[in-house]
């Protein structure tokens, strides 16, 4: 029997978050303690695996935000979420000319599976490296903060209004397979103020809601700022957009539960709001393309390519392409900084 089905038979229906973190994140047989979940030999690709010059333009971003902080002598880098550690391999490697940026930086990698943990220390090599499984660990300094496709894979809570009515989507077992179900939901999703249309999902994740809290109360005392790239939406609620990925291939989510990633569309404009509410000031929210853009990574790509034959060549700006197209990645992902409220962060 599967586990999260033995645990409902035993526990009780559980909430959409509730299943999300025991799939993902069961320190046993959760997803991401799989040794391969990305690249083509897993079940899905980010920004960084696609081309060098996503963590290039990233790093280019931390080291003029380090300069706008008055380039403190020491500083925490930290990545939520650092996957195969490629984007802070590529940051690193962009950021080694910049005078005193690696001897001021203190990484911290925030990171919940054991097996990528151990992968990253192997990647990444600096004197000053640590991990961390919560950012409530993560030390009292400046901090420049990164965490591309970290959000979407956060547990949400889902609900659905019936007429007068709010219920929450729940999922149940028989004993042998799962499958959803609402209950009705008494408290008051206070939150979402506009009028909602019957049979409107909304989607809330509160932990999004405590990270954000969390780092906002360390950037406003101690300087700094975060950059948010993901997918996801601007204009409040968007539905129902919770999505299982397996072999580079949509899927039933729940079908084998802790065989294939699950994740939902990050709500950009709910972050805007809470990055507000922690004391920080939010940039506008940007797609990906234009803020891979305004940092400056078609100027690199014409560098890189200089002197390439023809395959080569075509391979970085295809790869460039996927990452700024708007029929690929570069609407549908976005970029949102959030700083300390003296900074002006560069790319928006």
């Amino acid at each position: 029997m599967n586990p999260i089905i033995a645990h409902i038979a035993k526990c009780g229906p559980v909430s959409v978050a509730e299943y999300m973190e025991l799939a993902l994140t069961h320190p046993e047989w959760g997803y991401y303690q799989k040794e391969t979940v990305f690249g083509a030999g897993g079940d899905f690709i980010t920004a960084p695996e696609i081309s060098q010059i996503f963590g290039e333009m990233i790093g280019i971003w931390c080291a003029d935000l380090w300069m706008k902080m008055d380039a403190p002598e020491t500083f925490s880098l930290i990545e939520l979420g650092p996957g195969r550690g490629t984007l802070m391999r590529d940051l690193l490697r962009a950021t080694n000319h910049i005078k005193g940026f690696h001897e001021a930086a203190h990484i911290h990698l925030v990171e919940a599976s054991r097996q990528l943990r151990i992968h990253q220390q192997q990647v990444i090599h600096h004197p000053h490296l640590a991990t961390h499984t919560s950012v409530k660990t993560l030390p009292n300094a400046p901090s420049i903060i990164i965490a591309n496709e970290f959000f979407d894979a956060l547990p949400i809570c889902q609900y659905i209004y019936r007429g007068e009515q709010w219920f929450e989507h729940r999922i149940e077992s028989d004993g042998e397979t799962l499958r959803w179900n609402k209950i009705p939901y008494t408290a008051m999703l206070t939150d979402w103020s506009e009028e909602i249309a019957p049979d409107t999902v909304v989607e809330q994740c509160i932990a999004a809601e405590a990270i954000i809290d969390t780092l906002g109360t360390l950037i406003r005392e101690y300087g700094g700022g975060l950059l948010i790239c993901d997918y996801g939406y601007e204009h409040g609620s968007n539905g129902d957009t919770l999505q299982a990925v397996k072999h580079h291939q949509y899927t039933d989510i729940l079908d084998a539960p802790g065989s294939c990633d699950i994740t939902a569309h990050v709500d950009f404009k709910r972050l805007q709001i809470l990055s507000q509410k922690a004391g920080l000031k939010p940039s506008r929210i940007a797609s990906q393309g234009d803020f891979l853009i305004r940092m400056g990574a078609l100027e690199r790509a014409e560098r890189l390519t200089t002197g390439m034959n023809s395959d080569a060549k075509n391979t970085i700006l295809n790869s460039l392409n996927r990452l700024v197209s708007p029929v690929h990645m570069g609407t549908l992902f976005k970029a949102l900084a959030c700083t300390h409220p003296l900074i002006e962060p560069a790319g928006f």
